[in-house]
């Protein structure tokens, strides 16, 4: 993966009381020679994995 940008956004949950809090976001994109490749068998796969933003969350960062 190439990392393309990181900021940091404000984000509000939902839910009976609201919380505001900061996330910090990767922008990352595949090596140009691993793009629109499977990821288990290596082979070329046009259109594999679609386009478009995906948002996951992972383990907190800096808390401890």
């Amino acid at each position: 993966m190439v990392i393309e940008d990181v900021t940091i956004e404000t984000e509000t949950s939902r839910g009976r009381k609201p919380k505001t809090s900061e996330v910090l976001v990767f922008s990352v994109r595949p090596k140009a020679s691993e793009a629109g490749r499977c990821s288990r068998c290596r082979k070329r796969c046009p259109g594999y994995d679609g386009d478009g933003t995906r948002r996951w969350r992972t383990l907190d960062v800096g808390t401890t």
